[in-house]
């Protein structure tokens, strides 16, 4: 950075908090004084009043500057008001004179200490550099970009379009290496912006560097589209210049060639010799003729793009066309002149000169107002046959040609009178009957000139209609192909971004209806007025509104493949949120539900009610796989409208809006058969009558069922259904679990209190849901729950005989069987024996040990009876032990009487 660049930058941050204060340079920036004054009252505030600044005149301004700064900051008085308050003050001088107010005005001292601190102070200082140059270079070329006006000549256009490309190729990359130095300069202060020993004025923050980096980015792009686009256009229209000039030299060297044949044969027939060159002549001006057709159409389009050469070219060939017009009428008048001059002096050689002079001079003027008329018939005829164009081209064609003959037709007018001019020198004998042509030159005349009139009136009318319908066509025809070509396979996931550009799409058509209507009704005006190409406004018309009517078809394709796709991408992303849930449910339920005889009886408390909650979840979140289930059968399939998923066999279709080709017509909601989609916007379709066509693809959904939702679906259940059985398995072994755990705790003195009545209700809970499900009986009769099969011995503590009591009822009901016929025993896998020991001077403890009972099924017992358990007890017990019992069964059994059971306890004591 030079010291210039540095100075103008440092000025530039002493007025950046200054209202409506900018310093762009060291010329007009500093005329009004306003940064002179600025720059001192950031150093020294009292010494200015910026209120009174802006208020005061640019050399009160000035005097006020330079006269404090040299008071109050020594700095010598180099300049006068009056030699700043110009247009264009000395840059050198007022370069010097900040010079010295920046080498007299004081340094803020630093913060930081050390070479750190410098080293931090100069890194900043050179990012705020890099970036102010930065955002500079940015916003000008945003400013440039944003400039529509283009030059008129090719020359100037292709130098602007070249350095653009230069500005591409090299300016903007060596201003992205700017960019990216910048952000590592940053990125080495950034430990210092965050302590606060730095502030990153508003804009200057790297974030900021990116946000007006993209808006140029988004400037070049626009600026290069509309550049491109000007340059192709001035790029075609010197094609245009350049053809015109060439066949202008071409057309304008066979028009002398011809005249130069014309005057040679002209010398042979009044030699009486025949003419030689005839042929050669009237080839030569039909080719002249042609070519000056096709001029006039290629200036007409330098017209239409208001190209500044398009008047000069119009009058160079517009000369060229007065030649031809000359020329043929000299042909035709000289030719036949000199021929009957030449017969009439062969044939009267015997007559007066001065009757030879008048005859040849009558019978010359009868030749020429009969090729005058001969001139009108023709053009009358060529009007009268001539057509109109079938499209925009054509039509500009006609307009074009019929242009540059309307200003023939036009021109001929002093012909006309240059024979009206004539009539008085004939002869009696020849007065009438030019007399006669005369008139009939006038009338023909007259109806061609307004012949001419209408036809060009009737073209530029009919260009105009022509030209809106093309344009709103190609409009119609652009969006047309945009949504019969766009992909609606399951490859193509992002509907939210298709539903704004339907929104969009729609807003547009909102826009276009108004054009369409008003072209609709232009057409139908000139069908009134009977205007003569009524063919091509018809076909015109029916185009626009045909195309009007099947791009709302596309509407409802649009809005019927949105609403498919969104449900269809909607139930896969439901499924897989459903996987996932199952899947983290599994997980974590293996993790959470794992226990040993380690755990504490809260805790498997806990863990149980946890898992009743989660039952209770997983049973609720079953409806919700239900609904899946349920939409699995309503999604579409969209894999076979993908070509790489070939049709196998006949696929149904369903047709979401009208269509109408000569092979097929497909109306909505009618089923039709998928042949072939090897090509992705269009498919072979089989109608139902058995008519085969290519029909575009958006016009159909593939209907329900999707084999891969549905199976999706059942995954998703059976997932399910698993869990729950895991669940419920991982739910009874916790209650085994706690229910052994109690049985131990209960050895313990005073162990079964109160607190354990939240496990035995929820194991009871548990055990009556599991015995609902466990139950099966024969008969009438069902099983009995009864207590007394429990040995029961007086307990001191009522609460602990309360809890015995619900545990044995919970085992009664896991462990019910069913017999056949009247047969309804208790039986329980375990039978608890309640014992109350005396111990002397100990509290006697509470024992409860298992026994297994095994019971022959041939017991004959009356519903409400019950077997009977006799227990030998020998209890030698030492205060504070425990024993261990070992139940010897001896069941004797008689058919169709009670059993006996028979234990003997010994207690092994330790």
């Amino acid at each position: 950075m030079t010291a210039k660049e540095k100075l103008l930058l440092w000025s530039q941050r002493m007025v950046e908090n200054y209202r409506d204060l900018r310093c762009d340079n060291f010329t007009s920036s500093w005329r009004d004084g306003k940064i002179f004054n600025a720059v001192i009252h950031q150093h020294r505030p009292t010494l200015i009043d910026m209120n009174k600044v802006y208020q005061q005149k640019n050399q009160e301004n000035l005097e006020q500057a330079f006269t404090i700064a040299e008071k109050e900051l020594g700095v010598t008085r180099l300049l006068d008001p009056e030699d700043v308050d110009v247009p264009h003050p000395d840059e050198k001088s007022i370069i010097t004179y900040v010079s010295s107010l920046y080498d007299a005005l004081p340094r803020v001292p630093s913060v930081e200490s050390g070479v750190r601190a410098n080293e931090v102070e100069l890194r900043w200082q050179e990012y705020y550099e890099l970036v102010t140059l930065l955002l500079q270079w940015i916003r000008h070329h945003i400013s440039t970009f944003e400039e529509r006006r283009f030059p008129s000549s090719y020359q100037e256009m292709e130098v602007l379009w070249r350095q653009f490309l230069k500005f591409k190729e090299s300016d903007l990359p060596s201003k992205e290496a700017e960019k990216n130095r910048s952000k590592i300069v940053f990125r080495s202060l950034e430990g210092a912006v965050q302590e606060g020993q730095l502030k990153v004025a508003p804009g200057y923050h790297p974030f900021d560097v990116e946000k007006e980096w993209g808006k140029l980015h988004v400037s070049i792009l626009e600026r290069e589209r509309v550049l491109r686009t000007e340059f192709e256009r001035s790029e075609r229209f010197q094609r245009i210049i350049l053809k015109i000039e060439q066949e202008s030299s071409v057309c304008e060297e066979q028009l002398k060639r011809a005249d130069v044949l014309l005057k040679a044969d002209v010398r042979l027939v009044k030699g009486g010799k025949p003419p030689v060159s005839g042929l050669v002549l009237e080839q030569d001006l039909d080719t002249a003729e042609s070519l000056i057709r096709s001029l006039f159409n290629d200036v007409q389009t330098l017209k239409d793009g208001r190209h500044p050469q398009a008047e000069a070219m119009y009058r160079r060939v517009f000369r060229l066309h007065e030649f031809l017009v000359a020329t043929r009428t000299d042909y035709s008048l000289r030719f036949r002149s000199g021929v009957q001059a030449a017969t009439q002096t062969a044939v009267q050689t015997s007559t007066l000169s001065t009757t030879r002079v008048r005859v040849g001079s009558d019978s010359a003027a009868l030749n020429y107002i009969q090729d005058l008329v001969q001139w009108v018939e023709e053009n009358q005829r060529a009007i009268d046959v001539a057509e109109w164009g079938e499209d925009l081209p054509t039509v500009q064609s006609q307009l074009g040609s019929h242009r540059g003959l309307h200003q023939a037709i036009e021109d001929f007018r002093p012909k006309i009178e240059r024979a009206r001019a004539d009539e008085p020198h004939l002869s009696p004998g020849s007065h009438g009957a030019y007399c006669d042509y005369l008139s009939k030159l006038d009338l023909q005349y007259a109806k061609l000139l307004n012949s001419s009139k209408s036809r060009l009136r009737n073209l530029e009318s009919l260009n105009t209609f022509v030209s809106m319908a093309t344009k709103e066509l190609m409009w119609l025809n652009d969006k047309e192909e945009e949504e019969v070509n766009y992909d609606w396979s399951e490859r193509n996931t992002n509907v939210a971004a298709k539903k704004d550009n339907y929104s969009g799409l729609m807003k547009e058509l909102e826009s276009k209806e108004k054009k369409v209507n008003s072209i609709q009704n232009t057409g139908e005006k000139l069908l009134r007025d009977g205007h003569a190409a009524k063919q091509t406004v018809d076909a015109f018309m029916a185009a626009l509104q045909t195309q009007w009517r099947w791009i709302l078809q596309l509407c409802c394709c649009i809005e019927a493949h949105l609403k498919e796709n969104t449900a269809y991408f909607q139930y896969f992303a439901d499924v897989k949120d459903a996987e996932n849930f199952l899947k983290k449910l599994q997980e974590s339920m293996r993790k959470k539900y794992t226990c040993d005889r380690s755990m504490t009886v809260t805790r498997l408390e806990d863990l149980l009610q946890d898992s009743i909650g989660e039952k209770e979840q997983l049973s609720d979140y079953k409806a919700h796989l239900s609904g899946l289930s349920k939409r699995a059968a309503t999604i579409v399939q969209l894999k076979p409208r993908s070509p790489a998923q070939h049709v196998r066999g006949k696929m149904p279709l369903h047709a979401v809006c009208d269509y109408k080709q000569m092979e097929i017509t497909v109306n909505k909601g009618d089923e039709y058969v998928l042949v072939n989609n090897s090509q992705p916007s269009r498919w072979k379709v089989v109608s139902g009558s058995g008519s085969e066509a290519l029909v575009p693809s958006v016009c159909f959904i593939i209907p329900p069922t999707n084999k891969e939702a549905l199976d999706a679906a059942k995954r998703s259940a059976s997932r399910s259904l698993a869990h729950t059985r895991t669940l419920s398995h991982l739910h009874a072994h916790i209650c085994t679990l706690l229910h052994a755990l109690c049985l131990i705790h209960s050895h313990t003195p005073h162990a079964l209190t109160l607190a354990h009545t939240r496990t035995f209700s929820l194991i009871l809970t548990h055990m009556h849901t599991r015995a609902a499900h466990s139950h099966s009986h024969s008969g009438s009769i069902a099983p009995t729950h009864t207590l007394t099969r429990t040995h029961r011995h007086t307990l001191n503590n009522p609460n602990t005989q309360s809890l015995i009591c619900i545990l044995v009822r919970a085992h009664t009901h896991v462990t019910c069987t069913s017999y056949p016929g009247n047969v309804a025993p208790t039986h329980s896998r375990y039978c608890i024996h309640t014992h109350t020991h005396s111990h002397p001077g100990h509290v006697a403890p509470t024992h409860l040990y298992r026994h297994t009972h095994s019971l022959a099924r041939s017991h004959t017992l009356t519903p409400g009876q019950y077997c009977t358990h006799t227990l030998a007890q020998a209890l030698t017990r030492t205060p504070g032990l425990y024993c261990t019992h070992t139940l010897a069964h001896s069941h004797t059994h008689t058919p169709w009487q009670y059993h006996t059971h028979t234990l003997e306890h010994r207690h092994l004591h330790s």
